[in-house]
């Protein structure tokens, strides 16, 4: 998806400004979310409503977030790698984004 050598992720972080507003308001709601999740508050939805998102959206946001959190903890609980397996789920997750918008 994004490369085995993460330098797009990279690039994102270290030069968010390239990236448009509404997907930046994503990366920071899910990085709150995998790093701090019991810091979470009503604040942090709200400036997905202020990005654009609706309710539902922000609900896809947050579910899609929490499950890879999810597959990534019990992979490390297991000594399991995922790799392959994350990748595929991101694809099929942006498979099923690309046509609920087509």
């Amino acid at each position: 998806m994004l490369g085995d050598d993460g330098r797009a992720v990279k690039a994102i972080w270290e030069d968010p400004e390239h990236v448009e507003a509404g997907d930046r308001a994503i990366l920071a709601y899910v990085d709150k979310l995998t790093r701090t999740p019991g810091e979470m508050t009503r604040a942090d939805v709200e400036r997905l409503r202020d990005a654009g998102f609706s309710d539902r959206e922000i609900l896809d946001i947050a579910l899609v977030a929490s499950l890879f959190n999810f597959f990534d903890r019990m992979a490390d609980g297991l000594g399991v790698e995922l790799e392959e397996q994350r990748e595929a789920f991101g694809a099929f997750l942006l498979g099923a984004k690309a046509e609920k918008a087509g």
